[in-house]
């Protein structure tokens, strides 16, 4: 009986390695393909790479792309099966922010049991096993419809942003500039973002205080992009707009 060859030869691969290289270039080859296919099925306005907002969107969604173990992967999106909420208000979202990045110093056991007094509710309404740190929820089958303002991609992108402000990538940038971000000012400036997106308001009815808080924002944000490379830009979904983009982006496979 003839000895069966090994796979990288029978495929015509030079040696094993030639093999898994080409191996990995073409799984990271569907990555990309895959982040671009969700982009498509996005509703108009809601791209992930579009608009104020869209880098911490895209970070949070796809990951900071850092060392870090646990911002480098993809957000894990839960939903939670009926509406909570204190009597009169809707929790649509929830971000868990994990302890090493939670605003103020505080202990482990402090934490968890903030944790346990603050998603109690979400922890009573979900399926999929416990609360876990850098968790996104999101009430997936009780979202107000688009006429009341407030559709699930919206919610969805707000908590990304929420993940994609507390990764390491941004995290680090942040300790180098004066940028300053509460958790008032973050909610403030993410429902400017939605109404200028959803066109509730105009760029010319702006105060002066909110459109020097985008500007800002705004400048985060380009900073963060020009500190990543082309590569991890594209990971991102960040696509060059120059003739020869797909070139280059099969480029980063060989």
């Amino acid at each position: 009986m003839a000895e069966r060859r090994p796979e990288w030869q029978a495929l015509g691969f030079s040696s094993p390695e030639a093999y898994e290289d080409a191996k990995a270039a073409s799984e990271e080859m569907l990555k990309i393909e895959y982040l671009m296919g969700v982009q498509d099925e996005l509703p108009e306005g809601y791209k992930m790479n579009e608009g104020p907002g869209a880098v911490l969107t895209a970070l949070g969604l796809y990951g900071d792309q850092t060392d870090n173990p646990q911002f480098s992967q993809p957000a894990n999106i839960r939903s939670y099966t009926r509406p909570i909420g204190s009597p009169g208000s809707r929790t649509l979202g929830r971000y868990v922010t994990p302890h090493q990045n939670y605003d103020g110093a505080m202990s482990l056991p402090k934490y968890e049991e903030l944790l346990n007094d603050r998603f109690s509710g979400i922890q009573a309404a979900m399926v999929g096993g416990p609360t876990r740190e850098d968790d996104v929820f999101v009430d997936l089958t009780t979202q107000y419809n688009k006429v009341e303002g407030h559709p699930y991609e919206d919610t969805l992108k707000h908590e990304l942003r929420h993940r994609g402000l507390r990764s390491e990538r941004v995290q680090d940038h942040l300790k180098q500039t004066d940028f300053a971000f509460t958790g008032e000012g973050e909610h403030k400036i993410y429902e400017l973002i939605r109404q200028l997106q959803m066109g509730e308001r105009s760029p010319d009815d702006l105060y002066s205080w909110e459109k020097r808080d985008l500007q800002r924002f705004g400048d985060l944000e380009a900073e963060l992009l020009e500190g990543m490379t082309e590569e991890q830009r594209m990971r991102l979904g960040f696509l060059p707009e120059e003739p020869g983009f797909l070139d280059k982006l099969m480029s980063i496979m060989d």
